[in-house]
């Protein structure tokens, strides 16, 4: 029995399958999102100097 792209095609869906069910649920629960977002800075705290902060 031969499937030909079969298998390729079957990864290629499931794996836009679950970036796309990843990305739903940063978008609903935004918590999620805000730790995604500030895990960064818990990581490497370090300061910036003032002219590089956010105005």
């Amino acid at each position: 029995m031969r499937f030909g792209r079969a298998p390729g095609f079957v990864a290629l869906t499931y794996g836009l399958i679950l970036l796309a069910a990843g990305i739903t649920v940063l978008l609903v629960v935004p918590s999620w999102g805000n730790w995604l977002a500030d895990y960064p800075a818990s990581v490497n705290p370090a300061t910036l100097p003032p002219e590089a902060e956010r105005q």
